[in-house]
């Protein structure tokens, strides 16, 4: 299952408090991603507690699909990534990611639009600040992941 929502504005409305499982299942979410023609949907939670923005989002539709991988590369097993834009350039990309054996990954790139990550301009620049990850299937069905990290360098202020 692949989704991608591209918000195309420096503005994200947060909740004042983080987003379980409870929450999402209750129909308590910040933005729903689907249905798909096969049924896969997926509510995500955006909030901003005590200076941690927290994703979480809980995934559905899943057994039709087989078995889980068992790939080393977390990019080939169930994840949740979050791709931010924290200069506001399109360029400068922070990539946050937890698969399904709970490893969070966080990588940051300087790639203009167009560029892919293997290209020659695209450059590594230093890892932004560490996250947590959880991630939790809840049947063959369904997954509860969260991506949490520090919100330090994610705001310009005026």
């Amino acid at each position: 299952m692949r989704w991608a929502q591209v918000l195309h504005t420096p503005q994200v409305v947060a909740n004042g408090q983080a987003f379980d499982v409870s929450h999402l299942l209750g129909g308590e979410y910040t933005l729903m991603l689907g249905p798909d023609t096969d049924g896969r949907k997926a509510h995500v939670g955006i909030s901003l507690c005590e200076g941690q923005l927290i994703i979480s989002v809980l995934a559905e539709g899943l057994n039709p699909f087989g078995a889980r991988p068992d790939h080393e590369e977390w990019y080939n097993r169930a994840h949740l990534a979050v791709l931010l834009n924290p200069e506001h350039d399109h360029a400068t990309r922070w990539l946050y990611a937890v698969d399904d054996r709970g490893e969070v990954v966080r990588e940051a790139h300087f790639a203009c639009p167009g560029e892919e990550l293997g290209d020659d301009a695209v450059q590594v620049l230093n890892a932004p600040a560490d996250a947590q990850g959880e991630f939790a299937y809840l049947d063959d069905a369904r997954f509860f992941a969260r991506v949490s990290l520090p919100d330090q360098g994610l705001w310009h202020t005026c």
